[in-house]
């Protein structure tokens, strides 16, 4: 269970470092880099800090290659990943397997 968890939050780790640079370069990400904090801070909760740490500087040091590569990007080209990356995202934080919240959700209306 905790090395699926932690496998999930490395992940999520990385598309925070992603939405994290992005923010720094365009302002209208600030907001998803916001609401993945405290979506990171549930998936964290089952796991002891040594296990979190870890996970985060593992991630960290795999995402310094990316980001060098980010950095370098054009504004055009970047704005598009970013807002690839965002919307992906707030789906994933949708998803109940990822940690979302969406249990109560209504069901789906047949339209035909």
């Amino acid at each position: 269970m905790n090395a699926e968890l932690i496998m999930k939050l490395q992940e999520m780790y990385m598309y925070y470092m992603l939405i994290e640079v992005c923010a720094e370069r365009f302002s209208e990400f600030a907001n998803t880099r916001s609401g993945m904090r405290g979506f990171l801070k549930n998936l964290e909760a089952e796991l002891s800090s040594e296990q979190v740490e870890e996970a985060w500087n593992k991630t960290a040091e795999q995402f310094k290659e990316m980001e060098v590569i980010m950095k370098m990007q054009g504004d055009d080209k970047l704005y598009t990943d970013c807002d690839q990356t965002s919307r992906y995202v707030a789906g994933l934080m949708l998803v109940p397997d990822m940690g979302g919240s969406t249990p109560g959700a209504p069901l789906r209306k047949k339209d035909f």
